[in-house]
């Protein structure tokens, strides 16, 4: 039962290996629908905590976590609509080759985690470089009975992501950060989908029931410098 616990960083794989074909290939322009609600899991409250956020300017709020952060004013939000796209070119680059239980099992963890919001170093819906520097923040509702630290969170979240096409690997010993004055587990992974390999660093904070998740991808160390002046500027109440 396990592997079917955690699925922000199965979510954030599927976002991030897609994050280069994005960049290569625009999302196609369509009015955007509205979101669908997620189904609330057992005891959870029907109003999700991305309907708590706002994004005004280049500063996020969310008021269910109770945090602020500013974002890079020249990166781009990434709408609704082409998160869906991005993440179902994602998930059919990772379900290639696998059963089909395990597709079903990555169908089902992924709508049980809420999207706060996203940004890119390049729009993604116009040509880019070939890889595009990403910074998400990711709420899931977890099972506090199994998961009580952020190292359980992350122990399960690498056994998930390995059953399936990809393969994360940690490149450092967790670690605890302060961000804002409250306590993060720290976690640097390297991904590898095929032919494609890049890094991802994730800030773990367990609260209120969620696994919250600050995460970016990238590939060279000047979007890993750009995305930390980011991370830093967050504040809770």
């Amino acid at each position: 039962m396990k592997r079917l616990l955690t699925a922000t960083l199965l979510a954030t794989l599927l976002t991030a290996t897609a994050a280069a074909v994005a960049a290569r290939t625009p999302a196609r322009q369509e009015p955007p629908p509205p979101p669908a609600p997620l189904p609330p899991a057992a005891g959870q409250a029907r109003q999700l905590p991305s309907a708590q956020g706002r994004l005004v300017g280049s500063t996020y709020t969310n008021d269910f976590f109770g945090f602020t952060i500013s974002l890079n004013p020249t990166w781009a939000a990434i709408d609704y609509a082409t998160r869906r796209q991005i993440n179902e070119a994602g998930r059919a680059a990772l379900q290639e080759g696998i059963p089909q239980r395990t597709k079903e099992m990555m169908d089902a963890t992924t709508a049980r985690v809420d999207n706060l919001f996203s940004v890119s170093k390049y729009d993604v819906n116009k040509p880019g470089p070939e890889f595009n520097a990403l910074l998400m923040c990711l709420a899931e509702r977890i099972p506090t009975a199994v998961v009580k630290t952020e190292k359980d969170y992350v122990t399960i979240a690498l056994r998930t992501i390995n059953q399936t096409a990809a393969k994360a690997e940690l490149t450092a010993p967790l670690r605890t950060e302060m961000l804002g004055g409250v306590a993060f587990t720290v976690a640097d992974m390297k991904l590898t989908v095929g032919p494609r390999m890049l890094a991802q660093r994730y800030y773990v904070r367990l609260s209120k029931g969620y696994a919250l998740a600050l995460v970016y991808s990238y590939v060279d160390e000047e979007d890993l410098q750009a995305v930390k002046e980011m991370v830093k500027t967050i504040r809770f109440k």
